[in-house]
């Protein structure tokens, strides 16, 4: 009958109805998921990953919810707000801050303004994801002075050399860590602060390796704007010796929760330079903490720096007033590192000169 033809084409129409919401408040999620956080940093709605947009740029679900990535994490920490600290982290560790890829490369954009760069923006939470941009300004601050040139000596000429491991083809990823650093010697300090570096590589792009396979840097390989520089570790000599690394470190007591004020003394206004200079003046100093924007901590704890804590722009350094080293055990460590640098290139090309240049401590000591 009419009737019953029009009771199953509503209850058809029902089924449709019911089948179709679900599908389109899922799209809808798709499309506006968080959409107050994605104001809060900038590019929020133009994070690109594999050449598709991410919405869901704080999850590693492409439209949101479910676990956070790598930003998502380092966002909550920063209480879901852009901050400079959170623009100058690198979250997924790919050797480009989260300012850079999401167009704040200087870390000044605030919630309602343009950002400095709204194309090619990249995803600051998968290590996969990375921006062509060049950045303006260094993305790791580095309040440590510059290393002696001595230090670093070139490989193979070092211009127009890129760094590798035991032969002109061995470039695993485990051999080295990568930064972004807008000069050169930006990239020899971070050399420095880390206690395993052998080398580094360095481009005219801004792209820092530092190098720290154990067997150091044991051949080079030919690229235009690049260059690779040997480090003997020669500038450790200085009393004031890196703690943990020293670069985005902050000093402690026992451990790394320990920070009565009873341990050091408080400067404002002073530079590296200076905050080293009333440690040296201070006979109980045992190291100072430094930071970005002149703060000064003199350290007098009779027990010394124990422990550090991260902390980005600042770095603590240990004091030991006999921390001076003869200038031939700082010949003995440059002539090891050249060593084995020329070592493992001799036996790359064939040569049966396999220890040239190599003799041992005691010979140099006793020469």
């Amino acid at each position: 009958s009419i009737g019953s033809v029009a009771v199953a084409a509503l209850a058809a129409m029902t089924n449709l109805v019911v089948l179709w919401l679900p599908l389109f408040f899922m799209d809808q999620s798709k499309v506006h998921a968080f959409p107050t956080f994605q104001d809060s940093i900038p590019n929020g709605d133009r994070v690109l990953r594999g050449g598709d947009a991410w919405p869901g740029v704080g999850h590693t679900n492409q439209y949101g919810g479910g676990p956070r990535n790598a930003f998502g994490m380092a966002f909550r920490d920063a209480g879901f707000q852009w901050t400079k600290s959170l623009c100058e982290a690198d979250s997924d560790q790919d050797g480009q801050s989260n300012g850079l890829e999401l167009g704040d490369p200087d870390c000044i954009w605030k919630p309602g303004a343009a950002p400095a760069r709204d194309t090619d923006i990249s995803h600051p939470g998968f290590d996969d994801s990375m921006t062509t941009a060049a950045p303006t300004t260094s993305t790791t601050q580095l309040p440590t002075e510059p290393p002696p040139a001595a230090s670093f000596e070139p490989a193979d000429g070092g211009e127009n050399r890129v760094c590798r491991g035991a032969n002109s083809e061995d470039n695993d990823k485990s051999h080295y860590s990568v930064s972004t650093m807008q000069s050169l010697q930006g990239c020899q300090q971070l050399c420095v602060g880390s206690p395993a570096c052998k080398g580094i590589e360095y481009s005219s792009y801004g792209r820092c390796e530092v190098w720290t396979r154990a067997d150091g840097i044991g051949a080079t390989a030919e690229a235009p704007s690049y260059q690779c520089l040997l480090y003997s570790q020669e500038s450790f000599d200085e009393p004031f010796m890196p703690a943990d690394g020293g670069v985005n470190r902050v000093c402690r007591g026992a451990n790394e929760t320990d920070v009565d004020t009873s341990y050091y003394n408080i400067s404002g206004g002073k530079s590296l330079d200076e905050c080293k200079a009333i440690c040296r003046a201070t006979p109980s100093c045992a190291g100072i903490e430094h930071g970005s924007q002149g703060y000064c901590e003199v350290w007098t704890r009779t027990e010394g720096i124990g422990a550090t804590y991260r902390a980005p722009t600042f770095a603590c350094f240990r004091y030991t007033a006999n921390g001076e080293i003869s200038q031939t055990r700082s010949l003995v460590r440059r002539q090891r590192s050249r060593s084995r640098f020329l070592g493992a290139a001799l036996l790359q090309k064939g040569s049966s000169v396999h220890r040239e240049g190599r003799c041992s401590e005691t010979e140099l000591l006793d020469a």
